[in-house]
């Protein structure tokens, strides 16, 4: 087997081509140029932003209870740049709503350990100080009022936290 090829970070000046303008390739190209790579391009086959990418419509969730640590630690990363990083701060793009998560007293364990597994994430690696149990109806729908309808048996979180 042959010796891998020493490996050495390209030079700043290097010409640099991302493929693809969805949320990954413009937050890769958008994170060298702020480390001083002078000559990067993203491309995409549509306009910016792109059809094709999971943040096209203007409608998301921006959560950080992942079963990951690592989607946990980027999803906290990237929420702090939001709300502090130039120039998406001083644009106002970001609105944090915080986020409802509800469970039917018959959700399936494995869903249940994997959710209870985020929130822990979630407080271990970033920022779990606003995160609210919702213990029964009464509480989801004080928190929620536009909620109706029979929700006997559920319960839920509220991170403030995050956004909807």
């Amino acid at each position: 087997m042959a010796a891998p090829l020493p490996h050495s970070p390209p030079n700043k000046d290097a010409h640099v081509l991302v493929v693809g303008a969805g949320t990954f390739g413009l937050s890769s190209a958008f994170h060298l140029a702020s480390r001083g790579y002078s000559n990067v391009t993203c491309i995409d086959r549509w306009e910016v932003p792109s059809k094709s990418s999971a943040g096209w419509d203007i409608s998301k969730i921006a959560r950080t209870e992942y079963a990951s640590p690592i989607y946990t630690r980027i999803a906290h990363e990237s929420l702090d740049a939001w709300r502090e990083s130039e120039p998406f701060a001083s644009a106002k793009l970001f609105h944090q709503t915080g986020w409802l998560h509800m469970k039917p007293a018959d959700m399936p364990q494995s869903l249940l350990e994997r959710f209870e597994l985020g929130l822990e994430n979630t407080k271990r690696y970033g920022d779990g100080s606003q995160i609210e149990y919702l213990p029964d109806e009464e509480a989801i729908k004080s928190k929620c009022p536009l909620i109706s309808g029979d929700l006997k048996g559920w319960t839920g979180i509220f991170n403030g936290k995050s956004q909807a």
